[in-house]
């Protein structure tokens, strides 16, 4: 059996190497006491909220249908029966009671009326808020003030492009 290589001392790192080694070495054992030495809590994140883009939500009537082709109604015949029980439990005479009783529900019916193109009753709808009128601003009789040169009263290059008062008609 043939004994086990030894390095010998010609073998020995690079220094320019070795350097970088050490300098590795030295970075992570200053994260590392960095790490077990702090004692101060981080600052919390501020959290921004998203709001939802135009496009990552489909905002017309039936958008349920449009989605899905006229082939997965057949493949998945629980939409058209989801569409008939809803249709069915908005048209009955309890449903009005109901929505008087928990108010919450129309909460939950309108987004599924609006996914299956269903027109809501009157009762489900939300009232409509009036809208406050924009302020407007008083009109002032003078023009506003245009910035830039302008040719009203001198020109600094060329003198004979001064405006000149125009002489008054006589009345």
């Amino acid at each position: 059996m043939a004994p086990i290589a030894r390095p010998r001392a010609d073998h020995t790192m690079p220094e320019n190497l070795r350097a970088l080694v050490i300098w590795h070495l030295t970075y992570f054992l200053r994260r590392l006491a960095r790490a077990c030495i702090a004692t101060v809590p981080s600052k919390p994140r501020i959290r921004t909220h998203h709001t939802r883009t135009a496009g990552m939500m489909m905002r017309c009537a039936g958008w349920l249908a449009h989605l899905a082709p006229f082939w997965l109604a057949d493949i998945a015949p629980d939409i058209k029966a989801a569409r008939a029980a809803l249709t069915l439990l908005i048209e009955s005479e309890q449903f009005e009671a109901l929505l008087t009783e928990d108010p919450k529900i129309g909460r939950t019916l309108r987004p599924l009326c609006r996914m299956f193109a269903i027109k809501q009753p009157p009762c489900l709808r939300l009232p409509q808020t009036p809208r406050t009128p924009k302020p407007t601003q008083p009109k002032s009789p003078h023009p506003p003030h245009r910035r830039g040169f302008t040719l009203a009263g001198f020109h600094p290059i060329l003198p004979h492009l001064a405006a000149t008062p125009t002489p008054k008609k006589p009345a």
